[in-house]
């Protein structure tokens, strides 16, 4: 007759324990896919209102794409930048920056409807912040992990 096969002395044969952030961890991907939803909305809610801007308000086809640009100064040294400040700071603290800094350039577009400084600005934050949002979300998904 075999013998039943145990652990050997100081180890269990059950199965390990979850962590107590074992289940936290698994809704770590929620809040980061959250926050980059949030944050990819700010960036390109604004592009189909070009054409607005332009027909309602008077502006010239120059201001309209400068306004595009504005949104391109601000997104690609933010995507360049982003990776380093997750290798500084973690994914958690950038990502945490980008949602109220796309907040405040959608603010400052929406303020600004009139004042094309005021859009611009707007525009650089959201770009800012989507570079950062798209960058630091992306690893810390791909982290498994929002650390």
């Amino acid at each position: 007759m075999a013998r039943p096969q145990t652990a050997p002395p100081g180890l269990s044969s059950a199965a390990p324990a979850p962590s107590p952030r074992a289940g936290h961890r698994d809704r770590d991907w929620l809040s980061v896919c959250a926050a980059m939803f949030v944050v990819a909305w700010g960036g390109n809610q604004f592009t189909p209102l070009l054409t607005m801007y332009r027909a309602e308000r008077g502006y010239s086809e120059l201001a309209v794409n400068t306004l595009l640009f504005a949104y391109v100064v601000g997104l690609i040294p933010s995507l360049l930048l982003a990776h380093r400040m997750a290798a500084r700071w973690g994914t958690r603290g950038p990502l945490v920056l980008a949602v109220p800094l796309s907040a405040l350039g959608s603010i400052l577009v929406a303020a600004g409807s009139h004042n094309p400084v005021l859009m611009f600005t707007g525009r650089m934050s959201t770009g800012v912040a989507l570079g950062i949002g798209m960058v630091v979300g992306g690893l810390a998904l791909d982290r498994g992990q929002n650390r």
